[in-house]
């Protein structure tokens, strides 16, 4: 992977780790269930739409999310 290259997975991980939110508090609060949650954390790369919800729930905004 290069140094530009950001696994989005990965920062849903370490965004909702942050915020003390777990999987299955996502998935409820995104109309999803558990599983959809683990199969985002293992992709790099989502839906634009996906991510902005995931980015409404988590309050952040998407430079945020992606950025760090």
């Amino acid at each position: 992977m290069s140094e530009d290259t950001i696994h989005l997975g990965v920062r849903l991980k370490e965004a909702t780790a942050q915020r003390g939110i777990l999987s299955t508090e996502l998935a409820r609060a995104l109309g999803v269930n558990s599983q959809q949650i683990y199969r985002w954390h293992n992709q790099s790369d989502m839906l634009l739409s996906s991510l902005t919800e995931i980015c409404s729930v988590l309050d952040m905004n998407l430079d945020e999310f992606v950025y760090g």
